[in-house]
């Protein structure tokens, strides 16, 4: 959970009373929020400048956009949407008291077109507006560049041997020797040989990645880098499969998978497991600290547990810990999110064949969806997790005292994604015709005064603070039942959020997959 409370994008939300051009009497400013017409074209407009920005892979821009409010008087929520260009390009939204505009960073980039789309919606969902700007990224004269070279999967003890292609700059300074290195030798070694580079794993190595290794090539002044995603074993592969498997039990789209953000995130876990902390945010002075790291610590879901090394072949400790805790899941069942950066880092356990593993999955929290509503499970969708595995943080079940943490069902979500306060009444769930116990919290409901405060870059946040908040941004409830779910069942679910009815039914797989260890308490997700 990170401080902008799982979102990886900037949201601002702008009223008409605030915006250039409106007229500032008492009763205007008061206005009412309209109620436009769905088969209309929307009532306000939004202009990007320029509309193509030219860059080289040494410069940053800008482009301005300007909100068009004509007789809309609700308020407007604008949002970068997610892609792979998005990260690439560092694009964010900037405000102040000269206007609004997005950052675009080309540092580095690889030379290619690259497209941002920028959504304007309404505060009812009602209407929405996609805008887009054409980036080209030119390579600078001065830079040389090297050719990207795909994700590598090794097993323990294999290595594998890759020709780098490395063009000088354009402006004829002569190249430095090339310089390879791998953060962590022990897991991964890196050797050049002319331009051929081999990297092999540990035959000690366990299941983890993706670990960058980085080639960097200098000329005169100027320098570029690139880092080659290697993965250990298969288990970021199956981590990523099960978090769109996932996914779809809610009925959502799948994702693509970030390499990048990836990377980033195996060095966060790295960090976290190293210096036994674990949170959103980097320590400087402590081992493994890095920008990168911190980069994926602001904008994931973090986990650790403890696995048998028996089960690392089978289990996907992350994604199915993460997806039980419902404060976490929100995060990752959003349906405007487009790409997932998964990293695990594994190290041998105090406790004999078993393995603790870090891990980070990037997440989001906050856009706003036309009028899309979400439950998980989804409405006739099959499910095969049963039950709550514990350890989360904020904890769900402060505001239910009198569930029992190790009996606990799989928590079920429902959200509206009309950001505000919510209540929760009247929530029912019953399979063949029996009533099951739940508890089910709204934003206004959910309490908390037991967890400590989190540690989030810009200072603590506290539980209670931090779980209404994420309630509130996706205008979601919770139902947990009071025993978990049996397989082969079909369950009706029924609740009213801020009095308005959601019901939906799901079915279990006859098969329920395996989540937790019993006998392992030591698992904390952040």
């Amino acid at each position: 959970m990170f401080k902008s409370l799982l979102a990886v994008s900037l949201l601002l939300l702008l009223s008409a009373c605030n915006s250039p051009g409106t007229p500032t009497s008492p009763k205007s400013e008061a206005a009412q929020p309209q109620q436009p017409n769905p088969d209309t074209r929307p009532p306000f407009d939004v202009t990007l400048t320029p509309e193509h920005l030219t860059l080289s892979n040494k410069q940053q821009g800008k482009v301005a956009f300007t909100l068009v409010w004509n007789s809309y008087k609700g308020m407007l929520w604008h949002v970068l949407q997610q892609s792979a260009a998005a990260a690439l390009l560092k694009a964010e939204i900037h405000k102040d008291a000269v206007g609004t505009w997005i950052s675009v960073d080309a540092t580095d980039v690889l030379p290619g077109e690259y497209t941002l789309g920028l959504k304007v919606n309404d505060q009812d969902n009602v209407h929405s507006i996609i805008r887009t700007v054409r980036v080209t990224v030119a390579q600078d004269a001065s830079l040389p560049s090297i050719a990207p070279i795909n994700r590598v999967r090794l097993s323990p003890g294999q290595q594998v041997i890759l020709p780098l292609t490395i063009t000088p700059p354009a402006n004829g300074t002569p190249l430095a020797p090339i310089i390879v290195s791998s953060p962590a030798p022990e897991l991964l070694s890196a050797t050049l040989v002319g331009s051929e580079l081999t990297i092999r794993a540990s035959a000690a190595a366990l299941p983890q990645g993706l670990i960058p290794i980085t080639v960097k090539v200098s000329a005169g002044a100027e320098a570029v880098s690139l880092r080659i995603p290697v993965e250990i074993g298969d288990l970021i592969e199956r981590e990523y499969d099960r978090f769109n498997e996932l996914r779809a039990q809610a009925n959502l789209p799948a994702v693509t998978f970030d390499t990048g953000a990836s990377m980033n995130c195996w060095m966060h876990g790295r960090y976290m497991m190293v210096n036994e902390i674990i949170g959103h945010n980097q320590n400087p002075a402590l081992p493994f600290a890095s920008l990168e790291g911190l980069a994926c610590a602001t904008s994931s879901n973090v986990a650790w547990s403890e696995v048998p090394l028996s089960k690392l072949s089978v289990l996907t400790p992350s994604t199915s810990t993460l997806f039980t805790a419902p404060f976490h899941a929100l995060g990752m069942l959003q349906p405007t999110q487009q790409t997932v950066g998964i990293g695990v880092f594994t190290v041998a356990s105090s406790y004999p064949n078993y393995a603790r593993l870090g891990s980070a999955i990037t997440s989001l929290g906050g856009e706003k969806p036309l009028a899309q509503q979400m439950t998980f499970p989804g409405d006739k969708a099959t499910t095969d997790m049963s039950s709550y595995n514990g350890g989360e943080w904020p904890d769900p079940l402060t505001a239910c005292p009198d569930l029992d943490p190790q009996k606990t069902g799989l928590p079920l979500i429902a959200a509206t994604f009309i950001s505000g306060a919510t209540t929760a009444t009247e929530a029912t769930l019953a399979s063949a015709g029996q009533d099951i116990p739940v508890c089910a919290y709204g934003s206004t409901q959910y309490a908390n005064t037991k967890d400590k405060p989190g540690d989030y870059v810009g200072g603590p946040i506290g539980a209670q603070e931090m779980g209404r908040s994420i309630l509130q941004r996706s205008g979601a409830v919770f139902m947990i039942p009071k025993r978990p779910l049996e397989g082969g069942k079909t369950y009706q679910a029924s609740v009213k959020i801020n009095g308005q009815l959601m019901q939906w039914s799901f079915m279990t797989a006859a098969a329920l997959r395996e989540q937790s260890l019993p006998d392992i308490t030591r698992q904390q997700i952040r």
